[in-house]
């Protein structure tokens, strides 16, 4: 894995709402991986990106923890142990809150599953984050960092399969000895 200051999913599965971004903020790429779909079953999935995206969010040990996914219909992984809202005419918003380790191990892997093929996930400390619903656009996360004093996150695993983005108003994070590459 290597991970880059330069953020993955800007403008494309999120902005800013406001000019401050944060005090951490990195892109994370897996190397070698693929666009195929993925299925639980398979060891790739089970012991690969999975995994690490795993260990990443039990390591950060804040609860509860909020996962968000859109998507285009109303049936993904999430949506069998979340709520489901319908935004728009074939747009739909996914909810889900982890309350404990255990829910972390159970749940983490489902949403990764759903952001691997293909749906925009969000894992935060905010039950409630800003939608941009455009009609003619891609739903997009709005994020707001206005308020300083508050323990928030935001990881977004990217659309395509290739890594995350990671962007907190706190420095504490699972790979602050890694070093981020500029660029």
């Amino acid at each position: 894995m290597i991970l880059y200051r330069e953020l993955g999913g800007l403008d494309d599965t999120f902005k800013w709402k406001t000019s401050i971004q944060g005090d951490t903020q990195f892109y994370a790429f897996f190397d070698g991986t693929d666009d195929k779909s993925a299925t639980p079953e398979d060891d790739e999935y089970r012991n690969g990106e999975s995994s690490l995206l795993k260990n990443f969010v039990l390591g950060i040990e804040r609860y509860p923890l909020y996962v968000h996914a859109f998507s285009g219909g109303s049936e993904i992984s999430l949506s069998k142990v979340g709520k489901t809202t319908k935004l728009s005419r074939g747009r739909y918003h996914h909810l889900l809150e982890i309350r404990s380790l255990e829910e972390a191990e159970q749940y983490i892997p489902m949403a990764y599953f759903d952001a691997y093929n293909g749906q925009n996930v969000l894992i935060t400390t905010e039950k409630d984050v800003s939608i941009i619903n455009d009609p003619e656009d891609w739903l997009l996360f709005e994020f707001d960092f206005s308020t300083p004093s508050k323990d928030i996150y935001y990881l977004m695993i990217s659309h395509d399969a290739a890594g995350f983005d990671f962007v907190a108003n706190f420095t504490e994070h699972p790979f602050q000895e890694r070093e981020i590459i500029d660029g």
